[in-house]
């Protein structure tokens, strides 16, 4: 196949799909004008590419599609299935693109593959840039290391196109690995009609607009949905370099629990920061609306920092014709903390009608400033808020209508804040603290330099590197942002703006460096 753009690939590759068959892509350019259909049944087929960077292979397109709403690859039945180490170029106007769609019944794995360039409307482009299902209630199929960074149209909803899709006909179990999923025109990722489940394990998700995670529970028999270790940010404010003049989101949310009326109930979100620095007109950070037709759904081992005006957490109204029981929203060690001075509810979570059993344990609620309630309660029954520790300018507990029983509520100063190292959101907070909630990483601000130094300045790409020392480790002090991590030795962060700088002293060697993703300026 010509690997300098010039002649198509169609041919040669529909030819070529056949069972056991993998199809190596040396690094260059590969020019496809023509839906591949495949639904042939084939099993252990790969498209890999052979480069160094999954750039180094680039599937290309005519300019704007010819007019079409362009797919590249069509894949309805099979398994184990591999598309690997490539890129998919849009380029940078506003009208070319080209989407997939994968179904497989097992061992689909979507591994190191990027959409490059601009992502157009839904005028020009399909509803999203990945759709992948899987066909059996038994099967899994991975997407790992999926990139959908380099900025979109942003129309608002629901002309915009989301990043990656479960469908309503999949119906066993895809999984997202450590996806960066930035600037799309709508939801990064959603599985809202599935009746398999989707799980995500690690990832960024960054600016989207309309909502930066959408997710149900699914309603596999055996299994249900959930988010693991996952960072959203929020930050509308400063779009990354591949935004261009007059590029703005609309109304952007955290994590939206939406089964479209489908009324699934019990999805865990498990160990995930979201920190909203600047927002537009919103939902909120986490919201279940009621049209969205969800039941119950639990945040646990979370963290939340909310510097901005919209709602924290919003339960809303249960539609109990349709929700599926369980109805209560669960908070199990759950940080919440900010520079927020109102609430659209007047509190930080608001927990509406005929959410049944709700609970809130363990938690923290920490908004100084304003005039900020915690947990207001509408309408509902067997509600607990227990051994939580609740400092807000307003009241703690506000019920309306509501059975609630509370039981050792403190008002301390401290509070998580979010950082990806923390399963069990200790590891920092937000101011002193005369209690145990005081950790480490307060101590290490306060603790003498270390004898050698590193430090990474931004360039203005978005950039994540990791790096490990033979001896201690430790931040400078005021250059590590929440998202940023350490932990034996090791520390792993992000710098996403020209100019900002990650500094650490250290003692020992530099063991080993890299940047796994976008690349920084280093001084040691």
């Amino acid at each position: 196949m010509d690997p300098n753009g010039n002649e198509p690939i169609d041919n040669q590759l529909d030819s070529a799909y056949e069972s056991g068959t993998l199809i190596e892509f040396p690094p260059g350019e590969y020019l496809a004008t023509e839906t591949q259909y495949w639904n042939d049944d084939v099993s252990r087929f790969g498209m890999v590419g052979t480069g160094s960077s999954h750039k180094d292979v680039q599937f290309v397109f005519p300019s704007g599609n010819n007019g079409e709403k362009y797919r590249f690859l069509e894949i309805t039945s099979g398994d184990h299935h591999v598309l690997k180490n490539f890129s998919i170029q849009q380029t940078d106007d506003a009208t070319t693109t080209a989407d997939i769609w994968m179904i497989n019944d097992d061992g689909g794995l979507i591994e190191d593959v990027e959409w490059l360039g601009r992502t157009p409307t839904d005028n020009d482009a399909r509803r999203q840039l990945l759709a992948y299902d899987c066909s059996s209630v038994d099967g899994v199929n991975v997407a790992r290391r999926v990139y959908m960074r380099e900025g979109a149209e942003l129309p608002g909803y629901p002309d915009g196109v989301a990043g990656i899709r479960v469908q309503g006909g999949s119906v066993g179990e895809i999984r997202l690995v450590d996806c960066h999923i930035e600037q799309r025109g709508s939801s990064s990722f959603r599985a809202t009609h599935t009746r398999g489940v989707l799980r995500v394990e690690g990832g960024l998700f960054k600016n989207n607009d309309n909502t930066n995670m959408r997710i149900s529970a699914g309603d596999h028999p055996e299994k249900t949905s959930w988010i693991k270790g996952a960072t959203v940010i929020m930050d509308s404010d400063n779009l990354n370099e591949h935004a261009h003049d007059g590029d703005s989101l609309d109304s952007p949310e955290g994590l939206r629990i939406d089964s479209t009326g489908n009324g699934y109930a019990g999805v865990l979100i498990e160990d995930c920061d979201f920190i909203f620095k600047s927002c537009p007109t919103s939902r909120g950070v986490v919201s279940s609306p009621t049209w969205g037709g969800h039941g119950g759904f639990t945040l646990r081992n979370c963290r939340i920092q909310n510097d901005t005006s919209v709602q924290t957490i919003h339960a809303d109204s249960v539609d109990t014709d349709t929700a599926d029981k369980p109805w209560g929203v669960n908070l199990e060690n759950v940080s919440i903390t900010g520079s927020a001075r109102s609430q659209p509810s007047g509190a930080a979570v608001c927990i509406d009608n005929d959410r049944n059993g709700s609970t809130v344990q363990n938690s923290c609620i920490h908004f100084p400033n304003g005039d900020v309630d915690g947990v207001l309660v509408n309408d509902a029954t067997n509600c607990e808020i227990l051994d939580s520790n609740i400092n807000v300018t307003g009241q703690a507990t506000v019920f309306s209508g509501a059975d609630v029983d509370t039981s050792n509520i403190t008002s301390s100063d401290s509070c998580p804040l979010p950082s990806a190292d923390s399963s069990t959101g200790g590891d920092s907070s937000s101011t002193d603290s005369t209690t145990d909630s005081t950790t480490d990483s307060t101590t290490d601000s306060t603790t003498e330099p270390l004898p050698n130094e590193i430090r990474l300045v931004g360039t203005g790409t978005t950039t994540q590197y990791e790096f490990t020392v033979t001896d201690s480790l430790q931040a400078s002090d005021g250059t590590i942002e929440e998202w940023d991590d350490i932990a034996s030795g090791t520390a792993t962060g992000w710098i996403t703006t020209e100019g900002v700088e990650d500094a650490y002293t250290f003692s020992g060697d530099v063991d080993s460096f890299s940047f796994l993703e976008g690349e920084s300026e280093i001084y040691v």
